[in-house]
């Protein structure tokens, strides 16, 4: 029986199909050496992109074309998942050429940005004119007419219309099964070997349209341990570690993704926001510094409220509002 294939340039996609295929299952394909190392040690089979140059220069594009050309000849007739649409336009692109012997189908992961694509009204912005002219490098020589989204900020990105990839590619018809997951997670934490000596996650965000002092850390971190708090941090995968408060502290290994860890032994969860920290607050308590960091402007604080902070999550307005919380949660008098 041929394995299910999953495309996965980030963890959002693979964390999503974990819900509905087995390990033994899957096949995952990606560049991502994060990803590739968490495959590596959860026993998932695996192919491994090689490295894309990034440049797009005539010789670095054929180069490029010809050796996905060349990747999507080793697969036929598999059903293959992805759920991205933005980024990573390469990945699109062999999206595009293993449609023509194997069956795709599209799930939309990402609902926190507009699939709108910005205007030529906008030609007077030198990043969104930079990314539109690389568009069209790109569709002489791809024949796919990447359209340029907005991001955050000054923060764009190309990619395609979720609604265009939802009319070329089927819609996968199957169903989130909570027992599929949960086996998953308990193979994946018993393969990493997570030590259950903690109390609370420290969950870090990258520095991405928001920038905070360490002191809020820096405090948090002191009160933490004036409590007997045994903690540990996560780190974003792909980014550094936002501030030097954290970089003492033990880490979970980078390529372990935050939705996938066994929350049953933690009391509670310290974070900003992210995609990972909504669904975590599904399964524990989780306490968000959002209002102690600086926001680059009021319209992109506004948009993370909107679409990265829900009910379950608390989001104190001071050092002193979280000690409250964390003591309540404890039931510390």
């Amino acid at each position: 029986m041929k394995k299910v294939i999953i495309y996965s340039p980030s963890y959002k996609t693979l964390v999503h199909y974990l819900s509905y295929f087995e390990l033994n299952t899957m096949l995952v394909i990606s560049r991502n050496d994060n990803i590739i190392k968490f495959c590596i040690h959860t026993n998932i089979e695996f192919v491994q992109i090689p490295k894309i140059n990034s440049t797009l220069s005539r010789k670095d594009i054929i180069k490029t074309k010809n050796l996905l050309l060349i990747k999507s000849n080793d697969f036929i007739d598999y059903n293959i998942f992805f759920s991205h649409n933005l980024f990573d336009y390469w990945g699109l692109f062999l999206i595009g050429k293993l449609s023509v012997n194997n069956n795709i189908y599209y799930y939309s992961t990402d609902p926190y940005y507009s699939n709108e694509y910005l205007f030529p009204s906008n030609f007077l912005n030198s990043s969104y004119l930079r990314l539109y002219l690389d568009s069209l490098i790109l569709f002489y020589y791809l024949k796919i007419k990447f359209k340029v989204f907005f991001i955050a900020n000054n923060q764009f990105c190309l990619g395609l219309p979720s609604k265009q990839l939802t009319k070329k590619y089927s819609v996968p018809n199957i169903q989130h099964n909570l027992l599929i997951l949960i086996k998953n997670r308990h193979l994946i934490n018993s393969s990493i070997c997570i030590n259950n000596n903690y109390d609370v996650l420290i969950v870090d965000s990258p520095l991405f349209c928001f920038s905070q002092h360490d002191h809020i850390y820096i405090n948090i971190i002191e009160f933490l341990n004036s409590i007997g708090m045994r903690f540990i941090v996560k780190k974003h995968p792909n980014f550094n570690l936002s501030c030097d408060s954290l970089k003492s502290i033990n880490n979970l290994p980078d390529f372990f993704p935050s939705e996938l860890i066994d929350y049953s032994n933690f009391q509670f969860v310290i974070g900003n926001v992210s995609g990972s920290l909504l669904e975590i607050s599904q399964e524990v308590d989780v306490i968000s510094i959002f209002n102690l960091v600086n926001w680059d402007t009021q319209s992109y604080k506004d948009f993370v409220m909107d679409n990265f902070i829900n009910n379950e999550i608390r989001t104190p307005n001071n050092i002193s509002e979280i000690e409250t919380i964390i003591r309540e949660l404890l039931k510390l008098n």
